[in-house]
């Protein structure tokens, strides 16, 4: 199921379209009726007669003429909008699909990358290389993540997620070896109804701004179910990192390109996460605490028609 947002976004775009094609029409329509009224004023003042009615004949022509200029220019105008939207939006979708592809593209030499770095520091684990090597891996790491995140926002809110019956356990499993330097602490497994690829970014993300921004060195995972009819469940991460203590700062947790402070992210990671959660036909909320961070992700135990 589409997304809202998506919808949204689709709808916009028809309607800039609509807008510009209705006023092209009406312009024209405008112009039509225009010349239509004049020639039927200089008609009547031509069966009259007399030197004013040949003034005034004079002047209906010379407001016919300016005014024929005026609505022309405003047809001219109509369509060049019309054509530079149309434009304009082929423009954005060949952007789009270029960055897809290349995107795509890096993909596979970064996964190699990661391999060899992996393969590196095990062959240096004790020796006085083995940090640098470890760091390198953290960094490749740090470039995927932003790959994921660059992919993932161009491919929102037009890309169709697959949904499927995941294990908790399964999901973060992968992200305590990337995320070697926080204690990820989880309860009981548990099931949820979500798209891998896109629960595994949200968590990432998650735990990157614990570890970058919050200097947090744990994360702690609970969860509770809610609901009989469409049931659901809440998985609460909180940290013991630093934290937001400014309120205003706080509201702005979750929306696309908003440093917090000097030195911030950009606020894609947290933005992103919160689309791909409500393709999922879940929410994510960041609920201000007195300590650490805290976010809490919703997403459905069972199908609700899929995405």
């Amino acid at each position: 199921m589409e997304s809202e947002r998506s919808k949204k976004r689709h709808y916009s775009s028809y309607l800039l379209r609509f807008l510009a094609g209705a006023w092209l029409l009406f312009t024209v329509a405008l112009i039509i009726w225009w010349y239509i009224f004049s020639q039927r004023q200089i008609e009547r003042l031509s069966q009259a007669g007399g030197v004013i009615a040949d003034d005034l004949i004079r002047n209906q022509k010379m407001l016919m003429w300016e005014g024929g200029t005026l609505l022309c220019s405003l047809v001219l105008g109509g369509a060049a909008l019309l054509y530079f939207i149309v434009r304009d939006q082929k423009q954005t979708q060949r952007l789009k699909e270029f960055f897809l592809t290349f995107t795509h593209e890096l993909k596979t030499p970064i996964s190699t990358l990661r391999l060899y770095a992996e393969s590196l520091h095990e062959s240096l684990e004790k020796s006085e290389l083995a940090e640098p090597s470890r760091d390198l891996i953290r960094e490749v790491d740090r470039l995927s993540l932003q790959l994921d995140n660059s992919l993932a926002l161009a491919l929102t809110p037009d890309s169709r997620l697959h949904l499927e019956t995941l294990s908790l356990s399964e999901v973060i499993r992968p992200l305590r070896d990337e995320f070697d330097q926080l204690s990820i602490e989880t309860p009981e497994d548990i099931s949820l109804f979500g798209d891998m690829q896109g629960v595994v970014t949200i968590l990432r993300n998650i735990f990157k701004n614990s570890l970058t921004h919050g200097k947090a060195t744990k994360v702690e995972i609970s969860h509770e179910t809610k609901g009989t009819s469409h049931p659901s469940v809440i998985i609460a991460i909180r940290d013991n990192g630093a934290g937001l203590a400014d309120q205003r700062q706080h509201s702005l947790l979750g929306h696309k390109f908003q440093r917090l402070y000097r030195g911030s992210g950009s606020g894609i990671g947290l933005y992103l996460s919160k689309q791909l959660a409500e393709k999922m036909n879940g929410s994510l909320v960041f609920p201000h605490t007195e300590a650490g961070f805290l976010v809490q992700l919703e997403l459905p135990l069972v199908s609700l028609g899929g995405a």
